[in-house]
């Protein structure tokens, strides 16, 4: 088998105000730079993904990935004021320079429970 998408996921199992749900990608793999969100429902007497496939228990999203640009400075966000400071540490910290990165961000004020958001985007092809 073949694995054509790249997937990051943020199971949804708590009842919260807000889902924030990020994307920190190295410049060389710009192949990474279209996030796109699926949103399941992970109800127990509904299908359930993986399992039942990328088609079942999709729930309506309105919200858009949005594109928070290079470096530290687009991650700034109020409801974690020191989101940005605790990356930039993580990113020192291993020794990386932060602004070879992008950010992208889906957010969604009192996301469903249960359910699963799946940032997701296509791979390239192996050489």
């Amino acid at each position: 088998m073949q694995n054509t998408l790249g997937e990051h996921i943020a199971r949804l199992s708590t009842p919260s105000e807000i889902l924030i749900h990020d994307l920190i990608v190295h410049e060389d793999l710009d192949y990474a730079f279209s996030p796109d969100i699926s949103l399941y429902n992970q109800l127990p007497s509904a299908p359930e993904y993986p399992a039942s496939g990328r088609d079942q228990g999709l729930l309506p999203v309105h919200e858009k990935v949005i594109e928070l640009g290079r470096g530290p400075a687009g991650l700034t966000t109020v409801e974690l004021p020191q989101y940005k400071s605790m990356i930039q540490a993580v990113h020192e910290r291993l020794g990386w320079n932060a602004d070879q990165f992008h950010g992208f961000r889906f957010k969604m004020r009192y996301p469903p429970i249960p359910a699963m958001a799946v940032l997701r985007y296509d791979l390239t092809e192996r050489p």
